[in-house]
């Protein structure tokens, strides 16, 4: 991403999410940025973090970002404190009381603890517009309770940008294609709010010939 400005909003809008809502691990965030840069972009024609998502098989993932979340020198890494999911395996010894004797026996048992990130500073709006803002307050209300799991059904819904980033993979033998977020139903928020197709599209090449001009 070589946009500071779209760089510092993306860093401020994991910070709102990681602090507004349930169960903010690694995954999840990455929805929540897609399903925000996906209703932006219909609104506007230009998305919030600048990011790029890929069809992966468990649905849209910010690859460089991801990246950053695995490497311990990134900027992301020195601004969040990040927790990995850990499976977590122990064994614990039971007492089975019968009328001839003590018995002992050791009993397995594994637990998940759920990964987490958080911010090491306190979080400021700075960098988002009030639209954006109120978009992602929108998503935040609509997800809050929700795991990363029981949001798949509406970013793997059949009409959407991802499945059709899947099905053009396996149609052209393509591995983890770029979503286009041009593409497909949104399938979040009210649709009478989106641009027409052809007008998002002039905005977008406006928006390229302005940033070339600019080089």
């Amino acid at each position: 991403m070589s946009d500071p400005f779209a760089k510092e909003k993306l860093y401020e809008v994991l910070d709102f999410f990681s602090r507004n809502v349930k169960h903010a691990g690694k995954v999840k965030l990455f929805k929540l940025l897609y399903y925000l840069d996906l209703m932006v972009l219909r609104r506007t024609g230009k998305t919030v973090t600048g990011l790029r998502y890929e069809a992966w098989p468990m649905g849209p993932v910010p690859a460089s970002l991801d990246q950053e979340f695995h490497d311990p020198n990134s900027e992301l890494r020195k601004r969040f404190d990040v927790k990995e999911h850990q499976k977590i395996e122990s064994e614990f010894l039971v007492y089975l009381d019968t009328d001839e004797e003590q018995l002992e026996t050791y009993q397995h048992s594994v637990h998940f603890v759920p990964s987490s990130v958080r911010s090491r500073t306190l979080y400021k709006h700075r960098f988002l517009t009030r639209r954006e803002q109120g978009i992602a307050n929108l998503i935040a209300e609509v997800f809050y309770e929700a795991k990363a799991s029981e949001m798949s059904d509406i970013s793997h819904n059949k009409f959407g940008p991802w499945q059709k980033a899947i099905r053009r993979a396996k149609k052209e033998g393509l591995d983890r294609p770029e979503v286009n977020l041009m593409e497909g139903v949104v399938a979040v928020g009210n649709e009478a709010e989106e641009l027409p197709l052809e007008e998002l599209k002039e905005l977008a090449e406006d928006r390229e010939r302005l940033r070339q001009a600019l080089c």
